[in-house]
């Protein structure tokens, strides 16, 4: 069987191709044959009414949510509305898109269908960062007017059938959350090359043959290509062979499935067996460890997490760490060693934390200031940062772990769930995304100093979603935080548009709300995060009380373990749930100091 893998974008041109694998699939051999770049659509709508017999599998979104569809009053079944789409003109798709999303509320302004939050995919309205929105602007009303099946979706000739392919899901089973590739020849890196490299060979292990049911034969040299379209353009392949092997059961195709939004071909995301679904990772959520090994150890193995080949694990489920591994605690170097081995594995992902903002800065030279640094080298801060310098400074190790730090993102926005250091601030987030795509996969110099500025649109979204929202208090007022520093400002309940005095709208340990006076507040300091919105996780705010939730869907896992008195090293066991409970949360206790 001729095989297709076609990585897609938005806007051909000799510098950014649509490239496509051809292989073929003998028994369970699937071989690369030949690789193609096209530099206009003319090229892909060629090989889509190629005669057959072959099956593709395309990279972009062929549909869009139920849900948006319905509010935004496009016809409802997929053939009508992408005919609909087809007649817009790229201006007025995109005009319609950002109305949608601007009459909507904070946290509910684009959706994901079903097979996107299984696969950990953006949704398809997105037009900023990478512009899926715009792929299905210009793949599926091709696709539509090609004639060819669409499993589950449209009915065409037998002979030419299209899966809809995202390679970003099988890279990230092969190698976690790594990254692979950019676009931006200044941001490509050998770490990168090393990650390709490392997905063709898992690529070629005999491990596929179990979830695929293929094995690859493929060049080395496909791993070569720093953008990384020559692999994504394989991984489509090993995607569109896997749904080939699995006609007799629909092409793979989940049970249940909405054929006006469609499926992403990838069959580790789905449960196996008759009414299967697609299901979200089961996913523990640790949060803020501070150097503090013995409290990690001792909550990973509470969770069922045993170490095999010096890595934690669970043979079903994925930690998710909310940042803060530095500062404060007597293990620095313990913890590292325990957390990124699990990150770089996949056993395990995580966000940045402001200590490891903060750790990147300090190390990074202020190119407008010679001999200064982009985080000031002042004693305050040096105390904050102590512990790890102690343990990383001047150290042969200290710059790799930093360029480590950098690839840790900022949020995610994981199937049924986000996580964030300290505030989900959506208009902010995509202010960052938009002018800086690579953000949550390295944090480029352009960011860092842009950040480093006080009173830049980027100082001030850095600032928020790492150490969230804050206000001054009124007439001059104050209280001792957790070192005994007088604070001058209060951390805001983001979420809760109903706080109506400064006492209400306080985060932090219960400790200093004696502190806190009850002035009005001004609302417009708060975000409203809708109910309905996913479950978000958050660390950072130190607080001193049972673990406890603190909306429905919002949750803070920082419980002061680096506390001197002693205090909380808290997970919480997500299971897929959108209300949370606090029968969820898990924790072990910290002594004093």
């Amino acid at each position: 069987m001729q095989i297709l893998g076609i990585d897609f974008t938005s806007s051909p041109s000799a510098r950014k191709k649509i490239t496509c694998v051809r292989a073929n699939l003998q028994g369970d051999e699937l071989r690369v044959v030949d690789l193609e770049r096209w530099t206009d659509f003319g090229a892909f709508e060629s090989a889509l009414i190629q005669p057959g017999p072959w099956i593709a599998g395309i990279d972009f979104p062929f549909g869009q949510s139920t849900r948006f569809i319905e509010n935004i009053g496009w016809p409802p079944n997929w053939r009508d509305y992408v005919a609909h789409v087809g007649k817009l003109s790229r201006k007025e798709f995109r005009e319609q898109l950002d109305a949608y999303r601007n009459a909507r509320p904070p946290g509910d302004k684009e959706h994901r269908r079903a097979t996107d939050i299984a696969a950990g995919a953006i949704s398809p309205q997105k037009l900023f960062g990478v512009p899926v929105g715009l792929m299905f602007f210009e793949g599926a009303p091709r696709l539509l007017a090609s004639g060819a099946t669409v499993p589950g979706v449209v009915e065409g000739p037998s002979d030419r059938i299209v899966v809809e392919a995202y390679p970003g899901v099988l890279a990230r089973r092969l190698i976690g959350r790594v990254s692979y590739k950019n676009d931006s020849k200044k941001k490509q890196t050998l770490a990168q090359l090393g990650a390709r490299r490392d997905v063709l060979l898992r690529l070629k292990a005999d491990d596929m043959l179990a979830t695929h049911g293929v094995r690859v034969v493929a060049d080395d040299d496909i791993a070569d290509d720093p953008c990384g379209d020559d692999l994504d353009a394989l991984l489509c392949a090993v995607q569109a062979a896997a749904a080939w092997i699995a006609r007799d059961q629909g092409f793979g195709a989940p049970a249940g499935l909405d054929s006006n939004e469609g499926w992403i071909a990838e069959p580790t995301i789905y449960d196996a067996g008759p009414g299967a679904q697609a299901v979200p990772m089961k996913y523990d959520l640790i949060g803020d460890i501070h150097g503090y090994s013995k409290p990690l150890i001792e909550l990973l193995e509470k969770l069922d997490y045993r170490r095999v080949d010096g890595v934690y694990r669970h043979p079903e489920r994925q930690v998710v760490f909310l940042g803060d591994f530095i500062d404060r605690g007597p293990d620095q170097r313990g913890v590292i060693d325990i957390v990124r081995p699990m990150i770089d594995s996949g056993a395990a992902l995580s966000v940045m934390g402001n200590h490891e903002y903060n750790a990147i800065a300090w190390f990074t030279p202020d190119p407008d200031r010679p001999g200064k640094y982009l985080r000031e080298h002042s004693d305050r801060n040096r105390r904050q940062t102590r512990a790890f310098l102690a343990a990383y400074e001047d150290k042969d190790d200290h710059a790799d772990l930093i360029r480590w730090f950098r690839t840790l993102p900022m949020w995610l926005d994981l199937p049924g769930l986000r996580v964030v250091h300290a505030c989900w601030d959506e208009s902010l987030m995509q202010l960052l995304a938009d002018k800086y795509p690579s953000l949550n996969s390295f944090l480029d110099d352009d960011l860092l100093v842009a950040a480093a500025r006080e009173g830049s649109d980027e100082f001030e979204a850095v600032e928020t979603v790492l150490k969230g929202r804050e206000i001054r208090m009124p007439h001059g007022q104050s209280f001792p935080d957790k070192d005994g520093n007088p604070r001058h400002h209060i951390r805001l309940r983001w979420w809760d548009a109903s706080a109506r005095t400064y006492r209400d709208a306080f985060l932090g340990p219960d400790s200093a709300l004696s502190h806190i006076p009850e002035d009005p507040i001004d609302v417009d300091h708060l975000i409203q995060y809708s109910s309905d919105a996913p479950p978000v996780f958050v660390g950072h705010y130190w607080m001193d009380t049972e673990p406890q939730l603190l909306a429905p869907n919002v949750a803070c896992l920082d419980y002061s373990v680096a506390a001197k008195q002693g205090g909380k090293l808290v997970a919480y066991r997500w299971d897929g749930e959108r209300q949370l409970s606090d029968d969820k949360f898990v924790y072990v206790v910290k002594g004093p100091d």
